[in-house]
């Protein structure tokens, strides 16, 4: 398991690298404008995929029967199924969908992305299946060897089409190439089958996931929809990139934990006292990463906005600290959801995602009336500390989880809020109450105490 655990961050790192490379790439050869035009053509097929993610391959790392070779075939079936249906979709309805998102032109864009969910759907699930056992290998290889790919060809087709379409043609390769690794790792040979009973045990599954998924969307997305049709594709092309720079150290973290918490805290799960002292070690930990990741934004980001991207973002100065601490709370979400997760609880998510999804409306109604992208970016970051408080509440009544870990999370949360004000008295308040929660934070994870099993915390942490 430690193996696994140092293979782990190392592979999210080189991951979020490569895809953080290719995009500075991509955005400085083809400027705000096309980075908006490629984010609306994608907009429209994450929508799709997150409408209809029922295939919960979650369930063969946290299932009951994971090992379940039915099972395993059964998610590949519908996996397989769920693409094809999406792709088709895409295909056929690529004008209004193009003219939906806000980039009519664009339609022979979105008709090609049809190839993506599709492709996607021939991965093998296995490399899931082998997270549950410890083995990472796999893993590592299907989120390093795709990303590192993309990036690598990144520049040549940027050259080649000069616009829009190079950021397109980078995913679909990807998308080839993440499923070409799961089948050439996989431990076992690939089947296809939908099982009835398996059928029924995914959906149970994997139905709060849907749900989900489609409050995922207003989470992630849906701000993007909004920013599409109420400002021009360069705005959007902004908007996009600081956000995408804001979100890799979190998506780094939160990914990290899923794939190594998971497992660990779901071994844990029928022993109270050991899942309590795993969490412990894991939430104080991701309340640490997440105050140091967003003061850094508040303080650094206006500077490596302009460093990393050049002249043409510099639009975007006022807009990365924003982002960076609304990123910087979700994994502290997250880190909760992961443990809720263990314990087979998929319906936890639907509340806080459900009070990030209510703030869209919000956010609609201020565009519409004429307020400016910043604070529409501060009117989400503030949603999303409201659902970081309700979501640590529910979990930890629900689950048993200690209640003092919550305060040094929420008060983080506060605190990096507070600090984005230009006010010096409200800013430095803020930072004041960051680094006093990182303090609790730190103190709780060096005073936890140890599980039954000893290596449980390592692993966790």
């Amino acid at each position: 398991m430690l193996a696994g655990r140092n293979a782990v961050a190392p592979a999210q790192v080189t991951a979020q690298a490569a895809m953080f490379a290719r995009n500075v790439v991509l955005a400085r050869a083809l400027g705000p404008a096309e980075m908006g035009t490629a984010a609306a053509v994608a907009l429209a097929m994450t929508l799709a995929e997150m409408a209809s993610d029922v295939v919960a391959e979650e369930i063969l790392i946290a299932g009951e029967k994971a090992d379940d070779p039915a099972l395993q075939s059964t998610v590949q079936g519908l996996r397989l199924l769920r693409g094809a249906i999406l792709g088709v979709v895409l295909a056929v309805l690529s004008l209004p969908v193009a003219w939906f998102v806000g980039v009519p032109d664009a339609w022979a864009a979105v008709a090609a992305s049809a190839l993506i969910p599709l492709v996607r759907g021939l991965a093998h699930c296995d490399v899931d299946r082998q997270m549950r056992s410890g083995r990472y290998h796999a893993y590592v290889a299907v989120h390093v060897v795709p990303h590192v790919l993309a990036f690598v060809t990144a520049w040549p087709l940027a050259w080649l089409f000069g616009d829009y379409r190079a950021v397109i043609a980078t995913v679909i390769l990807h998308a080839f190439a993440c499923t070409a690794t799961t089948q050439l790792l996989a431990a076992r040979p690939y089947r296809i089958r939908i099982d009835r009973a398996s059928a029924m045990q995914v959906m149970r599954f994997g139905l709060p996931v849907l749900v989900n998924g489609v409050l995922l969307f207003f989470v992630f997305q849906a701000d993007r929809f909004v920013v599409s049709h109420l400002f021009d594709t360069a705005t959007l092309g902004l908007y996009v990139t600081v956000t995408g720079l804001a979100l890799v150290p979190s998506l780094i973290v939160a990914r990290v934990n899923a794939a190594v918490a998971l497992p660990v805290l779901t071994r844990a799960r029928t022993d109270i006292a050991a899942f309590q002292a795993a969490w412990t070690s894991c939430g104080s930990l991701m309340c640490i990463v997440a105050g140091v990741s967003g003061a850094s934004f508040v303080l650094l980001g206006p500077s490596l906005l302009g460093v990393i991207y050049g002249p043409k973002f510099d639009g975007g100065a006022p807009l990365i600290g924003w982002t960076g601490v609304a990123a910087s709370i979700f994994v502290m979400r997250d880190a909760y959801g992961v443990a809720a997760m263990a314990r087979g609880d998929t319906r936890f998510p639907l509340v806080g995602n459900a009070i990030r999804a209510a703030a869209i409306g919000l956010v609609s109604a201020l565009a519409f009336f004429g307020s400016d992208i910043v604070t529409i970016v501060a009117v989400l970051g503030a949603t999303e500390w409201l659902a970081l408080a309700a979501s640590a509440r529910l979990v930890s009544r629900r689950h048993r989880l200690p209640l003092a870990q919550e305060m040094p999370c929420i008060g983080v949360g506060a605190g990096l809020l507070m600090s984005n004000f230009v006010q010096p008295a409200i800013h430095i308040a803020g930072m004041a109450i960051v680094l006093s929660c990182i303090g609790v934070a730190i103190r709780r994870r060096l005073l936890a105490h140890p599980a039954p099993e000893p290596m449980l915390l390592e692993v966790a942490s």
